[in-house]
């Protein structure tokens, strides 16, 4: 039996960002796969070892939200693991802060969260 461990509600979610690992500068290229209010789990090529701090910037268009949108993201890996037999790793990175910036002259809120686990 399958126990589930998330907190959160999840939902889909597809675009291709960069991780940074912020101690090395190393630059890591993935693509989210689902995401909730507490964490996002990615697809990449590379396994990053649990624990090690991760940074990214996730860009929405104007489309999806009421102006152009970009959010800073600092997490944690929580899981890192290949997950198919062509060598994908699966991601799992748990949100500690993040920060929205707004296209709107003058505006830029920042939010810090709690560790959810």
């Amino acid at each position: 039996m399958i126990v589930e461990r998330r907190l959160l509600p999840r939902f889909s979610l597809h675009m291709s960002v960069l991780l940074t690992l912020p101690d090395t500068q190393v630059k890591i290229p993935a693509r989210t796969c689902n995401a909730s209010a507490g964490g996002i789990f990615f697809h990449a090529n590379e396994v990053i070892a649990e624990q090690e701090e991760v940074e990214f910037t996730m860009k929405f268009p104007s489309a999806l939200t009421s102006a152009p949108l970009e959010v800073a993201c600092r997490a944690r890996v929580v899981r890192s693991e290949v997950c198919s037999p062509t060598g994908i790793v699966g991601i799992a990175v748990s949100l500690h802060e993040f920060d929205l910036i707004f296209n709107y002259p003058n505006w830029q809120g920042s939010l810090m969260l709690a560790d959810l686990e």
